[in-house]
């Protein structure tokens, strides 16, 4: 047994006061009449050798009643260590580990850490019932299925599932985060509705590794009622370099002023604000004047170049 606020049982302490009450004489037994009082000190009940203790149930009942308050305020609980061996047949642990593999996980080394986080966490799982391992950009890929995972030997599990995972590579795709974990979340439904008709309940959980960038998309979890029993746990991962702006698309093609409109997006971490844009040309001449643009950063701004540059095959230089 274990207590959530275990100094409340200092409160036992109190049953000292009903003993000493029930030590102390307040008045005597026998009664001797006296002419008069008014001259004398009355004197404080006090406990002597002489002392007796009466009505042992009632001082019974008081200790009782205090030690159940200390008790009760202490909210004692009890600890029940769960059994996650592979070979519990009724009940255990289910877990998917999703791994981002989209374009921001190629800055630096992010791929590389997000092995290491992977390998970790395998191993922290230890003798999980079921697992299974997905990497995912713009949509899914599964490495290692709950099937998969049941066939492989014990042993030798964490070593197969890292050499799949590391035959693999972060794509150039977007992330769409929100897809993937709603397909993992239908996953851990089917092999609940499985549990059901063995009669055997484990609980589910979700693993992210993830770089967690903001542009991934989150949206389509707003129409998602995440289910309360399910424990999603985010491991993420960082690049140790900056980041720094780069050009996020074209915006049109030329306006009224025969100019192109082109988006500069600066990263949250970047250490710079102040960037160059122009065209080049096919040999890397620059062509025109170079624009000073101001881009926080975590922020964007759109700068405008003469559409002249664009329709002779050029290409858009940032610098800074």
């Amino acid at each position: 047994m274990s207590f959530l606020t275990p100094l409340f049982l200092l409160g036992g302490a109190a049953v000292l006061g009903p003993i000493l009450f029930h030590l102390i004489r307040r008045t005597s037994k026998d009664k001797v009449g006296f002419s008069s009082l008014m001259f004398l000190q009355p004197s404080p009940p006090r406990v002597t050798k002489r002392s007796r203790i009466e009505h042992w149930l009632l001082l019974l009942l008081r200790c009782l009643v205090l030690l159940l308050l200390a008790l009760a305020f202490a909210r004692p609980f009890m600890v029940q260590p769960s059994d996650g061996s592979a070979d519990s047949g009724d009940g255990g642990r289910r877990a998917i580990i999703l791994v981002d593999a989209s374009a921001s996980m190629r800055r630096g080394d992010l791929w590389q850490e997000a092995q290491k986080s992977l390998e970790k966490t395998l191993g922290d799982l230890g003798g999980i019932s079921e697992v299974a391992v997905m990497n995912f950009s713009r949509g899914s890929e599964t490495l290692v299925s709950f099937e998969d995972w049941e066939q492989m030997d014990p042993a030798v599990r964490v070593d197969q599932v890292m050499q799949r995972s590391q035959a693999t590579k972060a794509g150039w795709g977007g992330t769409s985060l929100d897809k993937a974990l709603i397909e993992a979340l239908d996953l851990l439904e089917e092999a609940s509705v499985k549990d059901a008709e063995s009669a055997a309940v484990k609980s589910r959980e979700l693993y992210l590794i993830s770089d967690l960038q903001e542009g991934a998309s989150v949206k389509d979890l707003r129409a998602v009622q995440w289910p309360d029993e399910v424990k999603l746990s985010l491991i993420p991962v960082a690049h140790k370099a900056k980041s720094n702006a780069g050009i996020h698309s074209s915006l049109g093609q030329a306006d009224e002023l025969d100019q192109v409109r082109l988006l500069v997006v600066n990263a949250a971490d970047s250490g710079k604000e102040r960037f160059l844009v122009n065209w080049e040309d096919a040999s890397g001449a620059s062509v025109g004047e170079k624009k000073e643009i101001y881009v926080p950063p975590g922020q964007s701004r759109v700068v405008r170049l003469p559409a002249k540059g664009f329709e002779s095959g050029g290409r858009v230089a940032l610098a800074g």
